[in-house]
């Protein structure tokens, strides 16, 4: 005849979203399942260039790369190149762009926190979630990166 109630207020700003959370530049980020398209290893002999654009033929179409470990890349760190590449080919509005990153870490739903302060304007990032270490990943925002 004993018992306990808990209640939990959760603000209106959170939102729970299936991700996939990928490694870049030993670093942890998020990307929306809602924008991938499809998922592909890749050798890095089978990238051209086309009009100073690196890009892969992924399904008979010519995708266009762009290598996040060169776009979150900190200051005076190397990127690293392997010998095979994950390629995540990624859509919004009917643009196809695919997305190089170091390793793929799996998926997970996740709450994401809209950011504030002074990192509310950062270039290529819609948010941020707390995984299930404690560790910060922040919400690679497809759209701007497009």
């Amino acid at each position: 005849g004993e018992g306990c109630q808990v209640m939990l207020k959760l603000p209106l700003s959170l939102v729970v979203i299936r991700a996939l959370l990928v490694e870049v530049n030993e670093e942890i980020y998020v990307l929306p399942v809602s924008n991938i398209q499809a998922i592909a290893v890749v050798n890095p002999k089978e990238i051209t260039t086309i009009e100073n654009q690196e890009v892969i033929v992924l399904r008979n179409e010519v995708l266009p790369l762009l290598k996040l470990n060169k776009v979150f890349q900190p200051l005076g760190l190397q990127s690293k190149d392997g010998n095979i590449l994950y390629v995540i080919a990624v859509e919004v509005a009917g643009k196809k762009k695919g997305f190089v990153v170091d390793s793929l870490v799996g998926h997970q739903e996740i709450v994401v926190k809209s950011l504030t302060g002074l990192v509310k304007n950062a270039y290529g990032f819609s948010g941020a979630t707390i995984l299930g270490d404690g560790r910060v990943a922040l919400i690679i925002d497809v759209l701007s990166l497009m």
